[in-house]
């Protein structure tokens, strides 16, 4: 039996030993917080200790520089590279490989550009320019005083070459690239190569500098432009204002480029709106475009060409056999007066759009030869007044690699600047261009000449480009093409 003594006694033991035990982990628990904490390893390699390797793609170190300036670099290493960074006079811009720097913003002057890599080893790589900005001159540039511009969505950041192919048979002098996702990565690298090989081909011609948007992840996304012509600042618009003063953020980030043109500023705004059918995606390309208009208008009363990928249809070509991708974009720009899309019109601008407004009975479709029954017009080149009288010609889808440089067509406008050999450009007439559904005999084409109609079967089988040749009596100005 035990005593009373001998339970105290026993109790008193265990409770030392717990004291005991907790005093031996709280001593450990210090030591191991004391300890430093072991450096990241390479799991192939052991302790890694390498920084990274930067190469900078552009500008080149002590070189001078002006208006818009993409600054981008590459860097290599044994491990992941987790992190990068591009600095400006010690401020940080990006953590990405590339930047659209406009230097209109900054004093003219030396400037330090820092770029940084950091692996998952924490080693950070580094590397530091110094450029010249001065935009007190736009250097020279010959201009002939007649140039072309060009829209060209490439499907997929140009998963068909074919599309490259399209660009040297056109020639054009400012280039407005869509579904560019890819060009952005790893430093700008695919549209670096791009523009090499234009430049490479094009020998006689003054060498393009190119832009694109940023942090674009998905192939179909993102816009580029290709200028022979100075581009004074770059912007990329992912949020516009709704005529409520609510901010939107839109499915593919809107560019502006403003490009110097013989003296004159001009704003190129690349667009690709929503893709898809449904009353969804219908009321986010309104809203999209909506948003744009704004951002036009509160540029005030300046030269502006807005282009790209609509992915909508004109009221002055309405596409019957399918409107699921609605009219409203496209009637917010040419018809101010329709009583429900007229409200979100410009309050600044009058918009023409440039191919209905020299060809109003011709098809231009720039969709759907790769399937017939979504042909229609969804890419467009939009001009505001002032160039309404600088318009000389246009032409969609009409080189040799066309139809399989894309799933769209390209879409060019030729312009002359001072007016010179411009076609006449009246009011727009609507004229109503129908894709209607197949008649009684499905291969048969028919032109109702008093309502001005065309009457076409959407069977893939039909030679569209015949067609459309077919129809094509108006003048082109082919000695410029």
């Amino acid at each position: 039996m035990i005593t009373v003594e001998e339970r105290i006694m026993e109790t008193k033991r265990i409770i030392i030993a717990v004291v005991l035990v907790a005093l031996v982990i709280s001593s450990v628990s210090i030591v191991l917080l004391t300890l430093p904490e072991p450096p990241p390893t390479n799991p192939l390699n052991g302790t890694d200790t390498t920084a990274p390797v930067l190469t900078i793609t552009n500008p080149s170190n002590q070189s001078e520089v002006f208006g818009a300036v993409s600054l981008s670099f590459t860097a290599t290493d044994n491990n992941t590279i987790g992190r990068y960074e591009i600095h400006i006079d010690g401020v940080i811009v990006t953590v990405q490989q590339a930047y659209n720097w406009n230097t209109m913003g900054v004093a003219d002057g030396i400037h330090n550009i820092t770029f940084r890599a950091r692996d998952e080893a924490v080693n950070w790589g580094e590397s530091v320019i110094f450029v010249t900005v001065n935009n007190s001159i736009i250097p020279d540039y010959d201009f002939s005083g007649i140039f072309k511009i060009m829209a060209y969505n490439i499907e997929e950041s140009g998963v068909n070459s074919d599309w490259k192919e399209v660009v040297k048979e056109e020639n054009p002098d400012i280039l407005m690239l869509v579904e560019t996702g890819d060009f952005d990565n790893n430093g700008n690298m695919q549209l670096q190569q791009v523009v090499e090989e234009f430049n490479d081909n094009f020998v006689d011609e003054l060498p393009y500098s190119g832009f694109c948007a940023q942090d674009i992840f998905f192939t179909t996304s993102g816009e580029a432009i290709l200028s022979r012509y100075p581009v004074m600042a770059f912007h990329q618009i992912p949020v516009v204002t709704l005529d409520d003063d609510a901010g939107y953020d839109v499915t593919h980030d809107f560019i502006d480029a403003i490009i110097d043109i013989n003296g004159t500023s001009v704003h190129f705004i690349g667009m690709h709106l929503k893709a898809g059918g449904g009353e969804s995606n219908i009321e986010r390309r309104n809203w999209e475009n909506e948003g744009i208009l704004n951002y036009m208008d509160n540029l005030g009363n300046v030269p502006i060409v807005y282009l790209g990928d609509m992915n909508s249809y004109s009221p002055e070509d309405t596409v019957t056999i399918d409107n699921d991708y609605g009219y409203g974009p496209m009637t917010m720009l040419v018809d101010p007066d329709d009583p429900i899309f007229g409200n979100y019109s410009s309050k600044v601008h009058n918009f023409t759009d440039v191919y209905r407004a020299l060809y109003p009975s011709e098809l231009g479709y720039t969709y759907g030869h790769q399937y017939a029954p979504l042909l229609g017009r969804i890419d467009y080149i939009i001009v505001n007044d002032f160039f309404t009288d600088k318009l000389i010609n246009a032409t969609v889808g009409d080189t040799a690699h066309a139809d399989t440089g894309s799933d769209h067509y390209s879409l060019d406008l030729f312009v002359t600047w001072n007016g010179t050999g411009a076609s006449t450009i009246s009011t727009p007439a609507y004229v109503g261009i129908r894709q209607r559904a197949p008649t009684a005999d499905p291969s048969v084409i028919q032109l109702d000449i008093q309502n001005d109609w065309i009457y076409r079967e959407r069977i893939p089988q039909i030679d569209y480009i015949a067609v459309q040749l077919a129809m094509n009596h108006c003048w082109r100005n082919r000695n410029i093409e």
